[in-house]
């Protein structure tokens, strides 16, 4: 269906019919000296990404400390988490990571 402004609206398309595709052997590998191998490349972005997560894994203590984590349950409850401080805190940090 396509949207063309706000007062046309086309009818909806057909759906074309599927296709199937013979993959057998012969199809997919022609070269038997060549054998067929799966590859994967991963980007210099996706291995820092991967790198900083494993690293937080190691660092963070697999410890949950919950007294802290019902007392701010509590506060958030009680609408005593969120103040003026502890925004000013949040946004200092976020506009530090950001550059």
């Amino acid at each position: 269906m396509d949207i063309n402004g706000i007062n046309h609206i086309s009818a909806a398309r057909n759906i074309s019919a599927t296709h199937h595709v013979d993959v057998t052997k012969k199809n997919v590998q022609a070269d038997a000296s060549r054998p067929i191998r799966d590859e994967i490349e991963i980007s210099t972005t996706a291995e820092r990404l991967s790198s900083v997560d494993s690293a937080r894994q190691t660092n963070s203590s697999s410890e949950v400390r919950y007294d802290l984590v019902n007392r701010i349950r509590e506060e958030i409850a009680a609408g005593t988490y969120d103040t003026p401080e502890r925004m000013d805190i949040a946004m200092e940090r976020l506009l530090s990571r950001l550059g």
